[in-house]
């Protein structure tokens, strides 16, 4: 019995060894005969860690096979390990089988990619031939095939390309609609991932292009009229002050346009960055300036308490601390002392 068991350990790790030797250092493709002898050598081996398994593994059924037909089986042991690995192995669920499987649907794809492809180029030239009146160009039978196949089988733009040559203008329309929506949500994605590029290194006055396309594209999207507000409000060259009024004025667009659509959280985030830029703004009267920056805190703390937002919360009474503590009206000691006691509440969440 012990060494049964030895015995099987020994050619269970050699069966281990050899499929991961298979499936891991085998070529992609085997010769029809390799694969035979592949599937051969995989029933030994089973048959022989069956043989020396302790107990019997019997199998009983029937199965079909050309061109013998059909007719029953009954095998115990090894035996049975050995015949089912062998008939599994000729079965349509073989590796072998799979893999042919798998070739034949790549080539498919491939095929269809490449037809696909040319019916595009094909539709394209005759679209693009405009020698006459469009309502006078007639398809050719070929390229009407070609455009009726993109209709099918193509992409958004392949199909938009087909109903303009097959002359369905208001299915080409719609998805013309549908493009254009993606490509500008495309470029608006990838001019603000660009601005928050330079932003987040740094280099806000490099951000200030991206964010300015941005809106200019989407004039009423609060996020984008943060985003620039924020990089002309830290900007380095040029006019601070002009910087300082164009962040000003995106900032309480920004705040209205939050407001109308009920976002008090990002409505109070832009009152905070309007009165961070209040604060820093050096024209006018320092004393006005920063009583709006300290109105502008105030109100973003009607939405940013401590329970709801404490980090945001900390955030801005620190900010209004600092404007507070400069405030040229009123006691100097009682800014003092005010500015003392909001550091103060802010430092229980910082701590």
């Amino acid at each position: 019995m012990k060494q049964k068991i030895i015995a099987s350990w020994i050619f269970g790790g050699i069966s281990f060894l050899f499929l991961i030797g298979v499936f891991f250092f085998a070529p992609k493709e085997l010769p029809e005969q390799n694969h035979r002898i592949l599937g051969l050598m995989a029933a030994f081996a089973a048959g022989f860690l069956g043989y020396f398994m302790s107990g019997t593994l019997g199998i009983d059924g029937t199965t079909t096979l050309k061109p013998l037909g059909k007719f029953a089986i009954k095998a115990g042991g090894g035996l049975a390990l050995f015949i089912l690995v062998l008939f599994w192995w000729s079965s349509d669920g073989s590796p072998s089988k799979a893999v042919k499987a798998l070739h034949s649907l790549d080539g498919k794809v491939t095929s269809l990619s490449t037809q696909v492809a040319d019916s595009t180029r094909l539709v394209l030239e005759a679209i693009e031939a405009k020698e006459n009146k469009g309502s006078a160009i007639q398809l050719s039978p070929e390229i009407a095939a070609q455009a009726r196949l993109l209709v099918e089988r193509g992409d958004k733009k392949q199909r938009a390309i087909a109903e303009i040559a097959l002359r369905h203008s208001n299915a080409a329309q719609a998805l013309l609609n549908e493009l254009e929506t993606d490509a500008l949500n495309e470029a608006v994605e990838i001019l603000t991932l660009k601005g928050d590029n330079w932003f987040f290194s740094g280099q806000e006055d490099l951000a200030i292009g991206p964010f300015a396309q941005v809106v200019a594209l989407r004039p009423d999207d609060p996020k984008a009229l943060v985003s620039l507000g924020a990089a002309h409000t830290w900007a380095h060259l040029g006019s601070k002050s002009a910087h300082l009024q164009t962040a000003l004025a995106n900032f309480e667009k920004a705040s209205a346009i939050y407001k109308k659509d009920g976002d008090l959280a990002h409505w109070a985030q832009a009152r905070h960055l309007l009165a961070d830029a209040w604060s820093e703004f050096p024209a006018g009267s320092m004393d006005g300036n920063l009583a709006k920056a300290v109105s502008a805190y105030e109100e973003a703390l009607t939405v940013r308490t401590k329970d709801a937002y404490p980090e945001a919360w900390a955030r801005t009474v620190t900010n209004l601390a600092a404007s507070v503590i400069d405030l040229p009206t009123g006691s100097r000691a009682d800014n003092i002392r005010k500015a003392i006691a909001l550091c103060e509440a802010a430092q229980t969440v910082f701590t």
